[in-house]
């Protein structure tokens, strides 16, 4: 079966404006035009890849040519043509939400029977918003004396200002928002401007989520995927790099390493543990209502005493740069150790 892909990476914010007639901000639509061609990394042979310019494509995947699969590049402005002879096929996104199903549907790519009915698309809206990852964050911290988390809903500046009251340090984030867009450290009190953006986000999305503020030393995220009928699929190990919350790179080394290296702070044993809990929450709490590729990202902490787990600082509901990240180290056969995405005026991948 041919599957069609398409990169979006605007997704989140898409979820957060959740109408089908979303205009991401400059910066998603930066990374969706230069990265386009990143599907590529987890295609076939004669897999349709759909981009927002073919010959930017070309010229940004043609460093990595001798690892890509022969794939068909397409805008959506050309793609109906080509999909009327591919009768048997599927679509493969970053992201399932209201806007991206509504560019395919309006281009014709997909019948609307064969994408993501509005319940379905709904359904991944309300399990990403953050508060979804409340309930599954305590069971973990409550199951493992390594793990340390907790997390909040709140509706209200007021709720805010007791919160920061009573924990001192804190980050707050908004209920759905990528790359660090949308989180804030607060300590002690809310200035003016801070007190403005807690507001905003709680005009805009109902709530803000806010948590202590730790002491990070390393992020992590395990990486699933659910095949929309209870069954979950562990797919490997991510270590990444961020920069005031927004992700800048990963680590392409096999899971040996990964663990090796994470061992310093947590024994993989450990890993283990939380990885099997989560495979089972994950089948029971959303694997019925999602299919396709998810990520759990974590961070360990420094305290006192010692290194802490925190095993759920958030749940994505797509394809992440981890996923990326395992499918680019299998392609190039771990040649390289680091991948990143450097920003600018035009974004590009870069293997190190």
């Amino acid at each position: 079966m041919k599957i069609w892909h398409i990169f979006n990476p605007e997704h989140d914010m898409a979820l957060a404006a959740g109408i089908k007639g979303f205009t991401p901000p400059a910066a998603g639509r930066g990374m969706r035009y230069w990265l386009g061609f990143l599907p590529s990394f987890w295609a076939d042979d004669g897999d349709v890849v759909i981009v927002d310019n073919v010959e930017v494509a070309h010229t940004c995947a043609a460093p990595f040519q001798q690892w890509l699969p022969d794939v068909t590049y397409v805008t959506l402005d050309t793609s109906q043509c080509l999909a009327e002879d591919i009768p048997h096929s599927k679509i493969d996104v970053w992201g399932w939400d209201a806007a991206v199903r509504w560019q395919l549907l309006k281009a014709g790519v997909m019948k609307d029977k064969d994408l993501p009915d509005d319940t379905m698309v709904s359904a991944i809206r309300h399990l990403s918003h953050r508060e979804a990852s409340i309930p599954i964050l305590k069971a973990l911290v409550e199951a493992n004396d390594f793990t340390i988390g907790e997390r909040i809903c709140l509706r209200s500046l007021d709720e805010v200002r007791n919160y920061i009251e009573q924990n001192h340090r804190i980050v707050v984030k908004a209920p759905w928002s990528c790359s660090g867009r949308g989180v804030r450290y607060f300590q002690n009190s809310l200035n003016d401007k801070e007190t403005g953006f807690v507001g905003n986000i709680i005009c805009q999305q109902g709530a803000i989520i806010a948590e202590p503020w730790y002491d990070k030393v390393l992020d992590l995220a395990l990486e699933f995927t659910a095949d929309g009928r209870g069954g979950v699929m562990y797919e490997g190990l991510s270590l990444f790099d961020t920069s005031k919350g927004a992700y800048t790179g990963n680590l392409l080394v096999p899971e040996e390493q990964k663990l090796h290296l994470l061992a310093t702070y947590i024994k993989p044993e450990k890993i283990f543990v939380v990885r099997e809990q989560l495979l089972s929450i994950l089948a029971n709490e959303i694997a019925h209502n999602y299919i396709g590729p998810l990520g759990v990202d974590m961070m360990v902490v420094r305290t006192d005493s010692d290194f802490f787990l925190n095993p759920c600082v958030e749940i994505n509901l797509r394809r992440t740069m981890g996923h990326v990240a395992l499918s680019v180290a299998r392609r190039t056969k771990f040649q390289f150790r680091t991948m990143r995405i450097v920003p600018g005026r035009q974004y590009y991948l870069q293997l190190d």
